[in-house]
This record gives C-alpha cells, sequence and structure tokens, in this order.
C-alpha cells in the first residue's frame, strides 16, 4: 500500500490523492496486459491517446445509430450497441488495411455516399452476378480495395 493511503484515512483514499513531503499528489495507475512494452512506453501509449474516447463515442453514436436504441428492453439495445461497435471495428479495419490514401481519413458517412449510396444495376448473366457502376470513379477505388484486400488473404 501507498504511504499515507490507508483506512484511517478514508477521505483521502475517495479523493485517490496523497500527501507527501508537504505536496499533494494525484494518484492513478494504468493497467495493462501488454507485455512486450516496457513501463515507459505504456505511459506513452496511455498519454498519446488523449481525447480518442470522446471522438469514437461520437462516431458510434452519430455515424453508426448507436443513439438511437431501438427497443425499451436492455438485451435487444445490449445486442445494437455490439453491432454497432462491431461495424466501427470492421471501419476502421478496412480504412487501416484497404482504403487507397486519400480515403484513409474518411468517416462512416462518407464511405457510405461515396460507396453504397451510389448509381449501380446488379446483372445476372452466365451464373455470374455482375455490379455495374454507372461512375467510372467509383469502379476504379472499389478495384483498389479489393486489390488490397486480396493481398490480406493467405493462399
Amino acid at each position: 500500500m501507498l504511504p499515507g493511503l490507508d483506512v484511517a484515512q478514508p477521505n483521502k483514499a475517495d479523493e485517490e490523492s496523497m500527501e507527501m513531503g508537504g505536496k499533494a499528489y494525484h494518484i492513478f495507475a494504468i493497467i495493462s496486459n501488454i507485455q512486450e512494452w516496457t513501463p515507459q512506453e505504456i505511459v506513452a501509449w496511455y498519454n498519446g491517446r488523449c481525447g480518442k474516447g470522446e471522438s469514437i463515442h461520437s462516431i458510434l453514436k452519430s455515424d453508426l445509430a448507436g443513439g438511437q436504441l431501438p427497443s425499451k428492453r436492455f438485451g435487444a439495445n445490449a445486442a445494437w450497441w455490439e453491432i454497432t461497435v462491431l461495424a466501427h471495428n470492421l471501419h476502421s479495419l478496412l480504412v487501416l488495411l484497404a482504403l487507397p490514401g486519400d480515403l484513409k481519413g474518411a468517416r462512416f458517412k462518407r464511405l457510405r455516399f461515396q460507396f453504397i449510396n451510389v448509381p449501380a444495376r446488379l446483372v445476372q448473366h452466365a451464373r455470374q452476378c455482375v455490379v455495374r457502376y454507372f461512375h467510372e470513379g467509383t469502379l476504379s477505388i472499389i478495384e483498389s480495395i479489393r486489390t488490397n484486400l486480396r493481398v490480406l488473404i493467405p493462399i
């Protein structure tokens, strides 16, 4: 136990602070399961990620409909939130591994309007199903993404 944080002083234990040498210190801990990193690397990573949690939460609620819960039942809402988080993780993987350079920082809404809400025709012929895009730019971006994803598939 740290000096100054014992049971006899419950107010300091609740405040997560202590006094040493006439100075008050705020106490917190970083717990990690990353064994390959040194403690200095873990602290540097922790300090470098500031502000990301709020932006991710905003994306989950705004872009991926995590803020509009579908039911009054807790289980249904929990499933909805899990699907939202899964969609965010898949989007993050797509951005990291497959998107071309100009779309690396694109949010889900931009990708939706660039790839999903585009005019196209679904053609079935000779036991094949083909998507024909009306915009040449969309086709080239999708071909680039497919090429990047093909590299990841082990043969």
